[in-house]
């Protein structure tokens, strides 16, 4: 693996890196199973930007593979996710994490069905670090962009099942405060943690948790306003 860029942007498909591939230039590309590595420079600044494939499992595989070699200064993870209702999110709005929770690691309630406590070995919170998300935050605060679309930031939970049910929904909305559901974040939050690497994670909204009904999703919509997000963020880092 050659020489990695300082900072490493990350996304669980394709879709979530095109046109910021598209943006590298002099990009040398190692295409490893699933894995795709891609390094060059935007405006100036050394990036990789690598595709992990959906799901923790995938996503640590990925990231533990290239921290291995040489972890990078920064990571940046982005795509979509679905918000929750009450969060003032709606589809097409950017959500920046403070941390990621893992609803679903931990030990079951002996009495109440579906609560989960942390373990003292197995944290299942893990908060972002605050001056890199902050920054990222304010670039986009600041930025044409912003009439475009609803800017948050909060917690994000992660899960290895999605939320198909609004009273599932709910019960997250209440135990945990959370804004926005995906299926990778707390992985490379755990890993970034792991390597004192800087992290911060950016999604747009791609459909509500609850009720799953794929003819509302917008994803496409998701997709570019966060590749559009991710490129401004470039811009101050």
């Amino acid at each position: 693996m050659t020489s990695l860029p300082s900072l490493l942007i990350a996304a669980a498909v394709a879709e979530e890196l095109t046109i910021i591939n598209e943006r590298i230039s002099g990009a040398k590309h190692i295409h490893r199973g699933p894995i795709e590595l891609r390094s060059g420079s935007i405006r100036g600044l050394d990036v990789a930007t690598l595709l992990t494939g959906p799901g923790t499992v995938s996503t640590a595989g990925a990231l533990a593979g290239v921290f291995a070699v040489q972890p990078p200064k920064a990571v940046v993870v982005t795509g979509c996710g679905g918000a929750f209702e009450g969060s003032g999110l709606t589809a097409g709005d950017i959500a920046v994490a403070t941390g990621e929770i893992h609803g679903q690691l931990g030990v079951e309630d002996e009495k109440v069905p579906g609560r989960i406590h942390s373990l003292s070995f197995l944290p299942n919170r893990i908060m972002l670090d605050g001056t890199f998300t902050q920054k990222g935050y304010d670039a986009l605060q600041n930025s044409a962009l912003q009439k475009h679309f609803k800017l948050m930031k909060g917690l994000f939970p992660t899960v290895a099942t999605v939320t198909s049910r609004a009273e599932t929904a709910a019960a997250y909305g209440r135990r945990y405060g959370v804004i926005m559901e995906n299926m990778e974040g707390f992985a490379a939050a755990a890993l970034c943690k792991q390597y004192d690497i800087p992290m911060m994670e950016l999604r747009a909204v791609s459909n509500m948790v609850g009720q799953r009904d794929r003819s509302t999703w917008k994803l496409d919509l998701a997709f570019e306003q966060a590749r559009e997000a991710i490129l401004t963020i470039l811009e101050i880092i």
